[in-house]
């Protein structure tokens, strides 16, 4: 055989055995970004369930805070003194800690597949049961007022939208408050003086932008404030006067979407940044200090507040011990929350060919009701769990 086949043939050989690591790849990444499909919509029971202790409510996101800035009464006083008043502590995110992955955790209770890792800057609509679907159907209205990931998200639920577009990390000057942020937040003054909403989101970017372009650091080698603690100064005063212009008489809940290390880093699930700082104040809040919560409690939490059952897909238990609703309302929202989540796992099994057992739809405790979510979401997990040790094999080859 002549030098000329030898080249050839090896060439062939080198040509399939790309093709076949391309082909473990791809089918590698597809298994490991796989999303899982939305089961059919089945009967999850009334949406309202309770009188509310609530008839309004504003959400204010503030990107990466840092818990420590958090704590700091110089760096965020009207923060802190709503911590002396309200329920406040620590949502600990998924390990994924992007904005757009954080704001599906809070919207409906779901930790998003890391697929939406790559939706970070466009977010495609979500499709299942959210709190803004579950509101609309109810009679709210909704703002949506900042950051661009929840009008991506539910836009379509909403009935004001003002959306600030990602424009990347270190676009922004040295002034404190950005003018991005006075944006969001002359947007967010309009809202609120609008008293026809329920719900008024409002997501404010300044301090994530801080802490990409300067660190998350508090103090400069100097002993002056940072660019970052200036940030959130500037912002929490600006919060303090939405507060103080539009009444004490609704709930305020001021949660990070994540947090950030000093570096001003986050989305690779460091500690730091998993761990997003919360502070809730109004009517039917129960003074508490140092709670410690999934962020996917958000969901269902504000649902209860204003009566309604959590999503179907809100995997987390409603953070009752913030709330202070009766005995008997409480156990009413527990067992809407289970009834909506079965009839969620029972639509996934059966799309699978499999049947949701029987079991208890009222719980009596707290205890048994996280149990129960958690039996639920184990039957979910475990079923695809099978299948989990091709998607690294494809990572690792890719």
């Amino acid at each position: 055989m002549n030098r000329k086949a030898h080249v050839s043939k090896l060439l062939m050989a080198i040509m399939l055995c790309l093709a076949a690591v391309g082909s473990l790849t791809t089918i590698g990444y597809k298994l490991y970004l796989s999303e899982r499909p939305i089961p059919e919509m089945q009967d999850a029971g009334p949406i309202k369930v309770v009188e509310p202790l609530t008839e309004k409510i504003v959400l204010i996101i503030v990107d990466s805070l840092h818990e420590t800035a958090a704590n700091d009464a110089q760096t965020m006083p009207h923060f802190n003194k709503l911590v002396a008043n309200g329920a406040s502590g620590i949502a600990m995110t998924p390990h994924m800690t992007l904005t757009t992955m954080s704001v599906v955790d809070m919207a409906s209770g779901m930790t998003p597949p890391v697929s939406w890792s790559l939706k970070n800057f466009e977010a495609e609509p979500f499709e299942d049961e959210n709190i803004f679907s579950l509101m609309k159907a109810a009679g709210h209205k909704i703002a949506l007022v900042g950051d661009a990931s929840w009008s991506q998200l539910f836009g379509k639920h909403a009935d004001v939208v003002f959306s600030v577009p990602e424009k990347g990390w270190f676009k922004r000057g040295n002034e404190a408050l950005t003018e991005i942020d006075k944006s969001i937040l002359g947007e967010a003054r309009k809202a609120l003086a609008d008293l026809s909403l329920s719900m008024v989101v409002i997501h404010v970017v300044g301090s994530d932008k801080a802490a990409h372009k300067f660190g998350a650091h508090m103090k400069e080698s100097d002993g002056t404030a940072s660019m970052y603690a200036k940030t959130l100064t500037a912002l929490d005063a600006e919060l303090q006067g939405l507060y103080e212009s539009f009444g004490s008489d609704r709930v305020w809940w001021i949660q990070s979407d994540h947090g950030c290390n000093l570096r001003g880093n986050h989305g690779g699930g460091e500690t730091a940044a998993r761990r997003a700082p919360f502070v809730v104040t109004g009517p039917g809040i129960a003074a508490q200090s140092n709670v410690e919560h999934s962020l996917n409690a958000v969901a269902p939490t504000l649902m209860a507040l204003s009566g309604l059952r959590a999503p179907r897909c809100a995997e987390i238990a409603t953070s009752f011990n913030m709330l202070t609703h009766t005995p008997d309302d409480e156990r009413k929202l527990a067992a809407a929350h289970v009834q909506a989540r079965r009839s969620y796992v029972a639509s996934f099994l059966e799309s699978h060919g499999e049947r949701l057992e029987a079991g208890d739809a009222k719980p009596a405790t707290r205890e048994a009701y996280a149990a129960q979510l958690k039996t639920l979401d184990q039957q979910v997990v475990g079923f695809t769990g099978g299948r989990d040790w091709l998607r690294p094999v494809g990572v690792l080859i890719g």
